[in-house]
């Protein structure tokens, strides 16, 4: 029980220690076997079936001639099958069979041999095999059949049924074996034999309906599609309710190409099996895979023309309006399903809520802002008040994420008056009246009554934040850091959040110093890209404008507290004077930029772009003028303006031949501009706080074999020491030995092209972090290849248009190529004198790289 415990919380040396003291305790015993069996399959769950057949052949070794060694010996034979080597496995199959006659696995492994034999077209070996078993156990059924079907794949067909009759002599009631003898009648064309056969199969099953829908599957199986539609056909009549009747018929159509018949067949079922919404989802996964592409829209129109047809001369028959919805919605006309669907409200509310639910949630996950329609009708009709709360409760996230906070707001407060607003949507509603309509004297009451409830440690914090975030916005600087000090300074995920707003309270209030101190501290304990980016650029902001006695600075922070509190216009008014008063000072292009986003979220489109123009205009090289880039370009997507973004593209220096070149074809393909909200359908969508990742390492030899940041050292250490044979690196002599190149040594550094470079803020942060390091004199050892490869162009440019590239280049980080380079072994050979230190004193070195990848021995050989 402890090994297994310990293989179960992934301490897999533990567990390994453990279960080979079981071995080597009682070879014998049946624990032995069962630890033989665990230890194995340790390494067998993770595909490692060397170190695994390692494991079985050192027991072999250690215990000879004991039940621990025969279980060894058959796993051996096992993973080398599952590996595929089958020669290697054959090998071990005869010497287990050989050395170990009274193991219970005996049996297992004479028909894994015969197996292999037969896959390996050794045919007269496994008769061999076969016969040998035979003698001994001539009553054994098992091995008839094993030797006809031997026989039926060398086409030796009389034989096989000679043999296969013979079994059935002995057990006329094995259905496994008339199924056999029918395929054989069937391989040779005997299409009656196999018919009768196959009856015969059926003819103890009491319900008909089972009897014919096995039939089908025999017919189908063997490619005897009339035979499995006459079948088919006949259990539906007898079970005209089974969903998976139909959705088989309709695949013996589809099969042979008959795509009208099959998709008669699908509606024909959906009018038949019901409203239930399990019988009616299989035939509908099925039948949309028929109406992929325009070459099958003529038959769904064909056949929404016969419902509407039917539904005219029978309009309270249920299932027809259903299905006609249901036809309705996947051919696109979503309006038209839902006000076909409301029709069956009244007399069918369960099956109609279900229904609107599913499409809600489908169009959802799809961005289509149909959900809401959908979501609205579900409320409006249904009478499941818990139904109702959900439908609420979905429609005010929906709202959220398409930035309609009134619209979010007024739905949740309706919970809340009504008593029936969960935690979550009050912290929700909380958190729209902060960050959506920017009000946080209201958000400030919602947080505080939350704060009088009984609430779960994640709920409370994040209410407390909440309304922290409130009191700074309101210049309640002091009561803020009251309210977040305790969450800052406790081990838990939110204290890199609250050491951000004990930041934003000392920025508001224009102590740049020790809001500066507070972002830093951010960045260090931060486990999210999001709030580390957002901290690192209020420290840039404070560093880099400074000018001007700060005055600027502070007036922009003003402006930004103003808009935050939702008092745009004076925000604006602040913004218009530090223009006015200080044109020249460093801090207006992030003003221009402020008013940008201003205005953009006022959908005072123009005014927006003009801003980010201008703002791209004083700066047209940097982060900020990346986002005013973007912004304009899907600001004139949105405006319908979408020659602005060919037009910025040009002012970025791009060729224009080739941006005309470039927009031709997107227009020819249908895909000029950026897809609109419901424009793109996304099979899944996954929702991942990033906040709870925490930073790891690629370990040795898989990706998933990573290691967290904070266990980096003590990891490293126990596995130079662990035996080799417990997946460590055996080390015994001293770690630290005095020499320049040790044990644990870096002799590999490098700036890869995949996962990092595609981040701005990751790279500009690696250029400030060399800058620092060469201004405070630190140096690369000679013995450490470094390299710089990223993944475009454009980041070697705004390395140099940053200052920042010599810094890199000072500490050996120079650019050698744009793409893959060390994660896949190409960063070329080590210095000589490195590589021999490392052979003579087999050390155990490290490379540091940026990717995310690090399999064994793949980044370099050494």
């Amino acid at each position: 029980m402890l090994g297994q415990s310990y293989a179960k919380t992934g301490e897999d040396p533990a567990a390994q220690r453990v279960f080979k003291e079981i071995v080597d305790e009682n070879p014998n015993g049946s624990y032995a076997t069962q630890a033989v069996h665990r230890l194995g399959d340790l390494y067998w769950r993770r595909y490692q079936f060397r170190e695994a057949i390692r494991e079985c052949k050192q027991i072999l070794k250690q215990h000879p001639n004991t039940t621990s060694a025969a279980t060894a010996a058959y796993l051996v034979g096992k993973y080398q099958q599952t590996e595929g080597k089958s020669e290697e496995a054959i090998e071990s199959y005869k010497h287990f069979l050989d050395n170990f006659p009274s193991s219970p696995y005996r049996v297992s492994a004479v028909n894994s041999l015969i197996q292999l034999y037969i896959t390996n077209q050794r045919y007269i070996e496994a008769e061999k095999l076969i016969r040998e078993r035979m003698r001994l156990h001539p009553e054994d059924i098992a091995l008839l059949e094993q030797l006809a079907e031997l026989y039926q794949q060398q086409n030796a067909y009389p034989k096989a049924l000679e043999l296969y009759r013979k079994a059935i002599e002995r057990d006329p009631h094995n259905t496994n074996l008339r199924r056999k003898l029918g395929t054989l009648y069937a391989e040779t064309g005997k299409t009656a034999q196999a018919v009768a056969e196959w009856e015969k199969v059926t003819a103890d099953e009491v319900n008909q309906a089972d009897q014919q829908k096995q039939l089908g599957a025999i017919y189908l199986s063997h490619k005897m599609y009339p035979e499995a539609i006459t079948a088919y056909q006949q259990a539906i009549r007898l079970s005209p309710k089974n969903s998976y009747l139909y959705t088989q018929l309709a695949a013996a159509y589809k099969i042979q190409g008959h795509i009208e018949q099959a998709a008669e067949v699908y509606t024909d079922a959906l009018q038949k099996v019901g409203l239930t919404g399990n019988q009616r989802e299989p035939i509908w996964n099925a039948m949309l895979e028929i109406y992929e592409g325009d070459h099958y829209k003529p038959i769904h129109d064909k056949l929404v023309a016969q419902l509407e047809k039917r539904r005219a001369q029978n309009p309270q028959n249920a299932n027809i309006v259903m299905t006609l919805g249901e036809l309705y919605f996947h051919a696109g006309k979503v309006s038209q399903a839902l006000e076909t669907f409301t029709h069956l409200h009244r007399n069918y509310p369960t099956h109609t809520d279900m229904t609107l639910e599913t499409y809600a949630r489908m169009l959802e996950r799809n961005e289509n802002p149909q959900a809401i329609d959908f979501y609205k009708a579900l409320i409006a009709g249904s009478t499941d008040s818990t139904r109702i709360r959900n439908a609420r409760s979905k429609l005010a996230g929906l709202y959220q994420r398409m930035a309609q906070w009134n619209d979010a707001i007024v739905l949740l407060e309706e919970l809340v008056s009504k008593r029936a607003a969960s935690i979550k949507n009050r912290l929700l509603l909380g958190q729209m009246q902060l960050h959506g309509i920017h009000a946080p004297k209201i958000a400030q009451k919602t947080f505080q009554s939350l704060l009088t409830q009984r609430l779960v440690t994640t709920q409370l914090v994040e209410a407390q934040l909440g309304l922290a975030e409130c009191h700074i916005l309101l210049k309640r600087y002091t009561l803020a850091r009251e309210v977040l000090e305790p969450i800052a300074n406790r081990p838990n995920r939110f204290r890199a959040v609250a050491r951000k707003f004990i930041g934003d309270s000392y920025f508001f209030s224009a102590d740049f110093e020790q809001a500066a101190k507070e972002y830093n501290e951010v960045i260090r304990i931060s486990k999210s890209d999001q709030l580390t980016n957002d901290a690192l650029e209020r420290i840039v902001l404070i560093q880099n404008h400074s000018d001007y006695l700060k005055i600027p600075i502070t007036d922009y922070a003003t402006a930004v507290q103003l808009y935050l509190s939702g008092q745009t216009a004076e925000a604006l008014q602040q913004c218009e004077r530090s223009l006015e008063t200080y044109p020249q000072a460093t801090i207006i292009d992030a003003v221009w930029l402020l008013i940008g986003d201003i205005y953009r979220e006022e959908a005072k489109d123009t005014e927006a772009i003009n801003a980010y123009q201008q703002k791209h205009s004083l700066y047209p090289i940097g982060r900020h003028s990346l986002i005013c880039v973007r912004s304009t370009a899907r600001l004139s997507d949105s405006s319908r303006l979408m020659q602005r973004r060919c037009d910025t593209s040009v002012s970025l220096g791009r060729d224009e031949t080739h941006v005309d070149m470039v927009e031709a074809y997107l227009k020819a393909q249908g895909i000029f501009g950026i897809p609109r909200l419901g424009e793109v359908e996304y099979s899944d969508v996954l929702e991942i706080d990033l906040s709870e990742i925490e930073p790891s390492v690629a370990g040795p030899k898989r990706p998933q074999d990573r290691i967290a940041l904070s266990d980096v050292k003590k990891t490293f250490t126990e596995l130079l020491t662990r035996p080799v044979a417990e997946d460590g690196f055996g080390v015994t002599d001293d770690v630290d030995d005095g020499n320049d190149i040790t044990h644990g040594s870096v002799v590999i550094s490098a700036i890869t092209s995949c996962t990092n470079t595609s981040n701005p803020s990751v790279m500009i942060g690696a250029g400030l972090l060399a800058k620092k390091a060469v201004e405070k004199g630190l140096r690369v050892p000679d013995y450490v290849k470094t390299s710089l490869a990223p993944g475009s162009r454009v980041v070697t440019e705004y390395l140099q248009n940053t200052g920042l590239l010599p810094y890199l280049e000072e500490l050996g980080y120079n650019v050698v190529g744009y793409g893959c380079t060390t994660c896949i072994g190409n960063s070329g050979p080590l210095n000589d004198v490195v590589q021999e230190a490392i052979d003579a004193r087999n050390l155990v070195t490290a490379s540091v790289l940026s990717g995310n990848r690090n399999f064994e021995a793949r980044v370099h050989p050494r």
